[in-house]
């Protein structure tokens, strides 16, 4: 795939199932058509979705979600200026949200007016300072444009403004693949965990199961501790340096391959040295995340529903016809126990932050 057809799909995703969240209509007419329309733009039935969503604003006029809805079925229906036509309105009220603004400028650039959407995105993040939607949009475009560094710096904004908004960690994990390939594993991770069960979840996976393989690789060839080095430590004060020192030291784990299991034993041996002496001055939210399944006996669990498929789908079917109850307990407590991540969390654009 193309870096712009991949920008492309990842555009799509952005604004994937927006339109089923909002306030209930007080018309029930007007309701049961937009579930009806909603359930035609899950089987892709756009145009019965536009006849629907164009009777129910007849009965709801001054209905914002309406209208977002109905102009993003015209941008996925292929007619995206009526889309534009109906957007446009809602956009010159106070009543524009940020999926309003995100719907817009999406529009515009599915009709080639990248500089236009770019002003629709600013000005949505003018009257939105904290929206890691728009900043994971804008991202996009900057991607499209081949600026890349501009791009960096609005996922990670996206971030900081939002924590738990899972697309701008995807987006990172992909523009970190070939620059900061610990990261890009990291932000995977995070990925899967905020969208167990997204349309992106599966490629995420197999990315994370490549990026363990693609790191090892690198640093087998290119990482050599220092000649007289003692080996007792971080080579300094980053979280960066600190879990790079932690593999290091656990890596006796995959001498067998890596595989499901030799990841497991890593990062257990991993988690445990964290805990005993750097969670108190490196806190990470995801390694909080694996004390707790460990705790739960899920740990195993976890990092077969991370890695097994990928490794090998026979191989991981049998486990867990062998471990039916453990597996099941398991996902039953990852519905329970979703992952939170937190303000304080590391990153690589918060280094030396501490």
């Amino acid at each position: 795939m193309t870096h712009l057809k991949r920008i492309a799909v990842t555009l799509a995703f952005s604004l994937l199932g927006i339109y089923n969240a909002g306030a209930q209509l007080s018309n029930p007419e007007a309701r049961k058509m937009k579930e009806n329309a909603q359930n035609d733009m899950n089987r892709g039935q756009y145009g019965n979705a536009i006849l629907l969503y164009n009777q129910a604003i007849k009965l709801e006029p001054n209905d914002v979600e309406l209208r977002r809805d109905l102009a993003y079925a015209h941008y996925l229906n292929g007619t995206a200026d009526k889309g534009r036509e109906i957007i446009s309105e809602v956009l010159k009220t106070d009543y524009a949200d940020e999926q309003t603004f995100q719907i817009a400028a999406a529009i515009e650039s599915k009709l080639g007016n990248n500089n236009k959407a770019k002003s629709i995105l600013n000005n949505g993040l003018k009257k939105y300072p904290k929206s890691a939607l728009l900043y994971f949009n804008r991202g996009n475009l900057l991607s499209l444009e081949g600026k890349s560094r501009q791009a960096v710096q609005n996922f990670e904004d996206g971030i900081k403004a939002d924590p738990n908004y899972a697309a701008n960690y995807f987006a990172l994990a992909r523009q970190y693949e070939s620059s900061n390939n610990l990261w890009s594993i990291l932000y995977y991770e995070i990925f899967i965990n905020l969208e167990p069960s997204s349309k992106k979840t599966a490629e995420a996976k197999s990315s994370l199961y490549k990026g363990y393989i693609n790191y090892f690789q690198k640093e087998s060839t290119t990482q050599l501790p220092s000649f007289g080095t003692s080996g007792n430590g971080p080579s300094g004060q980053s979280f960066d340096k600190v879990l790079t020192y932690l593999i290091n030291k656990n890596v006796a784990a995959i001498t067998s391959g890596i595989n499901t299991e030799s990841l497991s034993m890593l990062r257990t041996r991993i988690i445990l040295d964290w805990n005993l002496s750097y969670a108190g001055n490196y806190p990470f939210s995801l390694f909080s995340y694996y004390d707790r399944l460990l705790k739960a006996g899920h740990f195993e669990a976890y990092n077969q529903w991370l890695f097994g498929a990928n490794e090998n789908s026979t191989t991981f079917a049998t486990w867990i016809k062998t471990n039916t109850a453990s597996y099941s307990d398991f996902e039953k407590w990852l519905n329970n126990n979703p992952l939170q991540l937190n303000s304080y969390d590391p990153a690589p654009f918060k280094q030396g932050s501490r």
